[in-house]
């Protein structure tokens, strides 16, 4: 499905307005008088032998799409092949459609469902795969999550546009995520713990995203967005065995947070990406942690602000030259324990933003603090080991007894 410009302009403000507002987006846009756990208006739950009605949510009147005006006027919760023959026919539900502790392994009369208002979940599971919605073209939402026999998605083929997020957890024996090669537009996809799972190439028509969060795929080598050009938070953690981290052609976005992907070797992208707009202090804008192979960060080579903090730390980086066209800070930011940076490139760096809280050092030809430490009482351990959490400390200062020490309780 192709956007015209006009289009893809008006969903990339609707989709940077979710962004900005989060969960009290989803909360203020809740229909009036609709809420879990009970069904509103004059909408009553039909007395049904099998399966269960559930309570509309997702769609009014004037939101269902092109040919949905005879939905459905609930949700739908079933546990077997059985309890989805009331489905039969059924084209569009206004609410939910629910599989929890499903006991068969495909799926049946959902043949003629095309869209679905609420929530698609497929939660625990005996499904091995998602055949039985050949027709499905949209949906609310969609959480994947504890199904041990799912192999594949390619059931969900014709699926067009998710509105808010699509969440794919726990799910040991899925190996891709064929089948989402549609999807160009969406508030939000989580990816993670899905120990199987060897390439999210599916996604690689995603034009606008809301959020991108990437967590715990340890057989997943690269991530790559050819097409995407906004987003909000990107968040790639815990990837065991990624080495490349491709940004394609974006262009902005709220936060980038890359961490603990101890064979990351480069971010890549068009050079594109300008802003990461993230001016929340609670909240990380650029974090570069625990990545002892990455070395390149050329998809960061236009990158000119950052909206709040910025970290660097325990890295391969040699230098910081792609990070030259960096010309706003706008908060705390640290250059720590990178083996392979020149301590005076590091403080160099710095130099340029001297107003802004700032902690550098421990990298190539830095010796520790020995007189007292400048961030004591910061809450960070800067001696070689924090005895109050027992882990290492940032090794920044001979001594750092406020932060890194037992308390005495006896004083």
């Amino acid at each position: 499905m192709a956007l015209s410009g006009a289009s893809r302009a008006w969903i990339r403000t609707l989709v940077l307005v979710v962004v900005a507002c989060g969960s009290a987006c989803s909360e203020a846009g809740q229909p009036e008088g609709e809420s879990d756990g009970e069904v509103s208006g004059d909408l009553q739950e039909p007395n049904l032998p099998e399966g269960e009605a559930t309570p509309p949510w997702g769609c009014r009147d004037s939101e269902l799409p092109d040919g949905c005006e005879d939905a459905l006027p609930y949700g739908w919760r079933a546990t077997s092949n059985a309890e989805l023959a009331h489905l039969e026919g059924v084209r569009c539900l206004r609410g939910s459609l629910e599989l929890t502790d499903f006991t068969d392994s495909t799926l049946q009369s959902l043949e003629s469902l095309e869209v679905v208002c609420g929530e698609l979940t497929v939660v625990g599971t005996e499904l091995r795969d998602l055949s039985g919605l050949p027709n499905l073209r949209e949906v609310g939402q969609i959480n994947l999550e504890g199904n041990d026999d799912l192999r594949s998605l390619t059931g969900l083929s014709a699926l067009e546009h998710i509105e808010r997020e699509l969440s794919v957890t726990y799910n040991g024996s899925l190996e891709d995520l064929a089948g989402l090669e549609r999807i160009e537009v969406i508030s939000g996809v989580r990816i993670g713990d899905n120990e199987r799972l060897a390439s999210v190439d599916a996604l690689s028509s995603l034009l606008i995203a809301g959020h991108l969060f990437f967590r715990d795929l340890p057989q997943v080598r690269e991530i790559r967005f050819p097409s995407l050009e906004l987003a909000g938070s990107i968040a790639v953690t815990r990837m065991a065995e990624l080495r490349t981290l491709d940004l394609g052609p974006l262009q902005g976005g709220d936060a980038l947070l890359v961490n603990d992907n101890p064979k990351l070797q480069s971010i890549e992208g068009s050079g594109a990406l300008t802003i990461l707009r993230n001016r929340d202090a609670d909240h990380r804008t650029l974090v570069l942690r625990d990545l002892p192979e990455l070395t390149d960060v050329s998809g960061l080579a236009s990158l000119a602000e950052i909206g709040a903090s910025l970290e660097i730390w325990d890295t391969g980086l040699t230098d910081l030259d792609d990070l030259g066209a960096l010309d706003v800070i706008g908060g705390p930011f640290t250059v720590l324990r990178n083996r392979a940076l020149p301590g005076n490139v590091a403080l160099a760096f710095g130099d340029q933003w001297p107003n802004e809280p700032h902690k550098i050092g421990a990298n190539l030809g830095d010796e520790p603090y020995a007189d007292e430490c400048p961030w004591s009482g910061d809450g960070q351990c800067d001696d070689l080991w924090d005895s109050r959490r027992d882990e290492e400390g940032t090794g920044l200062c001979e001594s750092d007894p406020y932060d890194c020490d037992v308390p005495d309780d006896s004083e």
